[in-house]
């Protein structure tokens, strides 16, 4: 791949005592913020040529708002379950099984591990990723 996009899912409902975190919605903020961070990508040039995301419904919800803006198809998408809330030596896995090719890779996730892995490749110690935010890393 010619590069990497990180992307943390957008801001999400909190979790009740008694709810799943796995399907946890996004708030209406976040909905927001999923838009604003595709007009984003836009607006910078970082369309991606292939998606992979965590499984969880407010990553999938996050991926859904970021189609419509980025003008790509539903089918582009792949959603990976290793992907869910996943550390940095399964991203780095899940990224490496995705096949090799270029182009380029948006991952939709999750934190500590998204944002501890763009922290890595971008050595950028104490990098956190907000709602919503994104990294682009290019391969050399």
């Amino acid at each position: 791949m010619d590069s990497l996009i990180l992307l943390r899912h957008a801001q999400a409902l909190p979790q009740t005592i008694d709810g799943n975190d796995y399907d946890r919605p996004l708030s209406n903020a976040g909905r927001l913020e999923a838009q604003r961070s595709a007009r984003r990508l836009l607006d910078v040039g970082l369309i991606p040529d292939r998606i992979l995301a965590s499984p969880s419904l407010r990553t999938a919800e996050t991926t859904a708002l970021l189609l419509p803006v980025l003008g790509l198809p539903s089918t582009m998408v792949r959603y990976e379950p290793g992907l869910y809330l996943a550390s940095v030596t399964k991203l780095k896995e899940v990224i490496a099984r995705s096949g090799a090719g270029s182009g380029r890779l948006l991952l939709v996730g999750h934190n500590p591990g998204l944002s501890t892995l763009a922290a890595t490749l971008l050595r950028q110690r104490g990098l956190r990723l907000a709602t919503a935010e994104f990294r682009e890393i290019v391969q050399s």
